[in-house]
């Protein structure tokens, strides 16, 4: 019996799931893919994330996490930087999953499913 179910289970379902077991509920987590999975995407977090990662992961900085603060697009004759907003911190989103769904099994009260 679970208190929650939670639909996707992406970094931002799992970052919910991590916060509601903090809180003694049973969690579920549906996702059409097997977790962790491998995610074609950017793999940048910004700034204002960081905070909120490391308090549930630990220090983002000791998983083989790289600053970057926008990206260069090259062409033949020349190139062209486009900037962020912010600084984001850049991390395999595979990885990053990786971490979450450990801390959610060590956890105990979570229990993730694929549909």
């Amino acid at each position: 019996m679970f208190d929650v179910a939670i639909v996707g289970g992406s970094v931002g379902g799992l970052t919910l799931a991590l916060r509601l077991v903090a809180s003694d509920l049973r969690i579920a987590v549906f996702d059409k893919n097997l977790l962790p999975g491998q995610k074609a995407c950017g793999e940048g977090v910004p700034q204002w994330t960081i905070r909120e990662v490391n308090s549930l992961l630990g220090d983002l900085a000791s998983f083989s996490s790289v600053p970057f603060s926008g990206f260069r697009f090259l062409r033949e004759t020349d190139e062209v930087f486009s900037p962020l907003c912010e600084d984001h911190v850049g991390i395999e989103r595979i990885r990053l999953e990786r971490l979450f769904v450990q801390k959610l099994k060590d956890a105990g009260a979570a229990k993730l499913f694929r549909n």
